[in-house]
C-alpha cells in the first residue's frame, strides 16, 4: 500500500509540473516580401514615411502579440525575411534577417509578425535589424502587456534605404 501511494503521489506531482511548464515562446512571420520604397504608390498615406521604421502592436491580453514593423530595411532580394524571437527576463528582442543577399540595393518592406506564448508583463523590446548601421537610431521601446493591449513607436532614420 505504501509503494502504491508513493506512486500515485509521484504521477501527481510530474503531472502538476507539466500543467505549469512555462510553454517556449515562438515567432511566426507574415512578410508579402514586396518592397515599399522608392516612392511608390505601395507606401499608402496610412502608413510611415519612408523615412519612419515604425511598429504597431496588439496583444491579446492572453499570450499572443500581434506585431506590424513597418519600413523594415533589407536587400532588394531577401529570398526571404526570416524572424527569430528571444525572452531572457524582461527582455524581448526580435532578430529580423534576410535569406539571401541577392541585389546590389536594399529596400524596405512591412513585416507581419505574431509573437506566441508571452506572459502578460512590462518588456524591454528590441528590434535587432538587418540593415542598422552602429550610429542609427535602434528600435527600442518598453510595453506593458498588463496594460497596455496595443500601441507604437517609431524611429525616423536619414541613411539608405530610409529618407532617400
Amino acid at each position: 500500500m505504501k509503494n502504491l501511494t508513493i506512486l500515485l503521489l509521484s504521477v501527481f506531482l510530474l503531472a502538476s509540473c507539466e500543467l505549469f511548464r512555462d510553454k517556449a515562446v515562438r515567432i511566426e512571420s507574415l512578410s508579402d516580401m514586396e518592397c515599399k520604397s522608392g516612392g511608390s504608390d505601395l507606401l499608402k498615406s496610412d502608413t510611415p514615411g519612408s523615412d519612419q521604421t515604425c511598429v504597431e502592436y496588439s496583444f491579446d491580453q492572453d499570450s499572443t502579440l500581434t506585431i506590424m514593423h513597418y519600413n523594415a530595411g533589407f536587400n532588394c532580394c531577401p529570398g526571404a525575411i526570416l524572424t527569430n524571437v528571444s525572452v531572457d527576463g524582461d527582455s524581448l528582442v526580435i532578430i529580423e534577417k534576410g535569406r539571401e543577399v541577392g541585389c546590389k540595393c536594399n529596400c524596405l518592406f512591412h513585416v507581419e509578425m505574431k509573437v506566441y506564448n508571452l506572459k502578460p508583463k512590462v518588456y524591454h523590446v528590441r528590434f535587432d535589424e538587418d540593415l542598422v548601421v552602429p550610429d542609427s537610431l535602434r528600435l527600442v521601446f518598453d510595453i506593458d502587456l498588463k496594460h497596455e493591449t496595443s500601441g507604437s513607436e517609431c524611429v525616423t532614420r536619414t541613411s539608405y534605404p530610409w529618407g532617400r
